[in-house]
């Protein structure tokens, strides 16, 4: 957009675009930057006080041995902008942003601190990435589940007792409660202990104690078809079922990740279901990040190892310590669902498996195919994903006057333009366009939606974006942002992640102005000029 000031030109270009490396605004702390003045800290001071006040920024404090300021920028400046303006005066050095550092997420669990697993394979960090979602469902195949556990009964859907052929999977036992707590147990509730994608929910089926290849297979399909993201089995056995097999391909087929214990023979002797080709079998490990002795091995056969020793985890009269592959499975399980929730649309269960195996750290003896699962560098993978992208079908004239132009000018990044002259309205001098986008996204499960805008204008202006709210049926500002005098500088607009109420008939209505200084009324006065171009929305 070309805006004349007098004699002067600037130029705007409102820009949508797609970035691998779009950083996250939850890294830093909001509207800070720290600036590096050149000179003494006399004229850092004089400097620092003069080019905030231009843009009413505010001076927080001062390092002065490194010559530094922090200053907070206004409400709706992006760190763009910021950058641009203050680069753009000779007296500074450097700006940066301000960098959040904060401790890895520690939930408030009483048992936390005891449950060396979890940290082991990173949990604390992939859980600032996700923490699991309700709408991710991990069936554990087992012995039940024991009634009113404080940490697991929150966590519960509907399961089957395939033993007794009714709904109710209750046990008097611990093992599959044990397991159900490493994967799942209410987190941060000042309880007991931590689950690995705790705010996932857990489906018990209970096939023991007379287990065999028939229910097994029984509960797979249940799992399968009521469901279920990830299926758990710690168990196991070496005579293998084409029965069971087969029920494994169903539940694979129908996008399930399934997980298995390897056992806990000490042996290369294939043990199922873990063995068969869609299983990922689970080998133990133990603080050192060794095999544990125990479990069962081979390179050809079991994908991955996870802690398996003395893990911390509910059992039938609170919580307690078990060790072996049975405990292994689950880390790997909880691991899925951590990756089910945080992982874009249209993801795989390849594409799931894919990130566990590709993304571990390596064991000191060997044995697996892989090495020990670490949760932070899985879900990094999807942290990396591209991006969707949508394009504009339609824009019209907002305010202002002698548009020329349409939605092909605006469609690439190119020379042709959009353009406008502005106009006063309400005491305000000002030009704008409404933009039609078509969504490709999903409302409901996106992680971000970004509207990147460059923009150009005078100290004072101010861009505004408006999105059109299907619920009240008008255009509802949704940011400010400051505008500096160089143009091409991209602005990063954050749009609601739940974005249901603003895609009407799959498509963003995006209102985009700007408000120009205030010039004293009562002599005419030359129009600025507006001209916009490429638009684009990204969302992941």
């Amino acid at each position: 957009m070309k805006i004349k000031f007098g004699k002067a030109v600037v130029t705007l270009f409102i820009s949508v675009f797609c970035s691998l490396a779009w950083a996250d605004d939850s890294e830093y702390i909001p509207n800070e930057v720290l600036v590096k003045f050149k000179g003494q800290l006399a004229a850092n001071t004089y400097h620092s006080t003069n080019a905030n006040r231009a843009i009413g920024a505010k001076s927080l404090e001062q390092l002065s041995q490194l010559g530094v300021t922090r200053i907070r920028v206004p409400d709706g400046m992006s760190f763009e902008d910021a950058r641009a303006y203050y680069k753009g005066l000779p007296a500074v050095e450097y700006i940066e942003r301000n960098p959040r550092r904060y401790q890895s997420y520690i939930p408030n669990d009483r048992l936390f601190q005891q449950q060396y697993a979890l940290a082991k394979i990173r949990c604390h960090e992939a859980w600032n990435l996700s923490k699991g979602s309700s709408d991710v469902v991990i069936a554990v195949i087992d012995d039940g589940i024991v009634k009113n556990h404080e940490d697991l009964e929150s966590k519960r859907v509907p399961g089957y007792d395939f033993t007794q052929g009714d709904r109710d999977p209750t046990t008097s036992q611990s093992h599959g409660t044990h397991v159900s707590g490493i994967i799942a147990a209410a987190t941060n509730n000042s309880k007991g202990g931590s689950g690995v994608a705790f705010n996932c929910r857990i489906m018990p089926l209970r096939i023991f104690p007379n287990g065999a290849g028939a229910a097994s297979a029984q509960a797979i399909l249940f799992a399968a078809d009521n469901g279920a993201k990830v299926i758990n089995m710690s168990y196991g056995g070496y005579p293998q079922s084409l029965t069971e097999q087969n029920a494994v391909n169903y539940a694979w087929n129908k996008g399930v990740v399934l997980v298995a214990a390897s056992g806990n023979s000490g042996t290369t002797k294939l043990n199922y279901p873990a063995a068969y080709p869609n299983v990922i079998a689970v080998g133990s490990t133990g603080r050192n990040d060794a095999r544990s002795g125990y479990s069962n091995y081979g390179e050809n056969w079991v994908s991955v190892g996870a802690p398996g020793e003395g893990v911390l985890s509910t059992v039938r009269n609170g919580y307690g310590e078990m060790s072996g592959t049975s405990m292994a499975s689950p880390m790997v399980a909880g691991l899925a669902g951590l990756l089910w929730s945080f992982a874009p649309e249209g993801t795989t269960a390849s594409e799931i498996r894919e990130a566990i195996e590709s993304t571990t750290d390596p064991i000191s003896n060997g044995g697996f195919a892989h090495g020990r699962v670490n949760a932070m560098r899985a879900l990094s993978v999807f942290n990396t994903k591209p991006v969707l992208l949508s394009n504009p079908i339609a824009i019209q004239p907002w305010f202002g006057n002698g548009f020329q132009g349409g939605v092909q000018e605006i469609l690439n990044s190119d020379e042709a333009f959009v353009r406008a002259n502005s106009e006063r309205t309400s005491g305000l001098e000002l030009v704008g366009v409404t933009v039609d986008i078509e969504y490709q996204g999903h409302s409901t499960n996106s992680q971000y939606i970004n509207l990147l805008l460059e923009a150009a204008g005078p100290p004072g202006s101010t861009g505004q974006v408006y999105l059109w709210d299907g619920d009240t049926g008008s255009y509802q500002l949704h940011r400010n942002y400051g505008i500096t005098a160089s143009p091409r500088l991209r602005h990063t607009i954050a749009l609601p992640i739940d974005a249901r109420r603003f895609i009407v008939s799959n498509k963003i209505k995006v209102g985009l102005r700007i408000l120009l200084p205030y010039r004293p009324f009562g002599r005419r006065q030359i129009p600025y000029e507006g001209v916009f171009g490429f638009v684009q929305i990204q969302s992941r």
